[in-house]
């Protein structure tokens, strides 16, 4: 999801969006949360490409501005916004055979990797404290009347 008019989206981008979604989700479900973290990633598309590259360097750095009752979840958001940080040391594929020799060098052992956190991260909350869920409607609900948290 770092990408200028003069490169492609690459297969990396499509691991970053599970970073993204989940953090999103992460701070929607955090008590604490007023909501202006995950608003900083909806501005206007060079706002929040700035806010994400920053926020992954600041991953590989071992810090993030986000806070979870699930220290599991934390650690999974570093251990993606670090894997993500080294990746854009390399150079975008600026062709679509470019594009397509990275997928069959590297899109595998990504995935492996970014696959590898999510299932560490999974078999740690089997330890867990259970998350109360609630109905997505209600969840709407809440947001519609300015609860931010749910």
């Amino acid at each position: 999801m770092f990408y200028s008019s003069r490169t492609l989206p690459r297969n990396v981008d499509d691991l970053q969006a599970f970073l993204w979604v989940f953090v999103w989700i992460l701070d929607l479900y955090n008590p604490g949360s007023d909501g202006s973290f995950r608003n900083r990633f909806q501005h206007p598309a060079a706002a929040a490409l700035d806010q994400k590259y920053s926020f992954v360097h600041r991953c590989k750095e071992g810090d993030i501005c986000i806070t979870s009752r699930y220290p599991e979840g934390l650690e999974l958001i570093l251990n993606l916004g670090s894997f993500f940080a080294k990746k854009m040391k390399h150079p975008c594929p600026t062709t679509p055979d470019k594009l397509g020799q990275e997928a069959n060098d590297v899109a595998r052992g990504g995935y492996q990797i970014a696959l590898g956190h999510f299932k560490t991260a999974i078999d740690r909350l089997s330890n867990a404290t259970p998350v109360k869920l609630i109905p997505f409607s209600e969840v709407l609900m809440r947001l519609s009347r300015g609860i931010s948290s749910v």
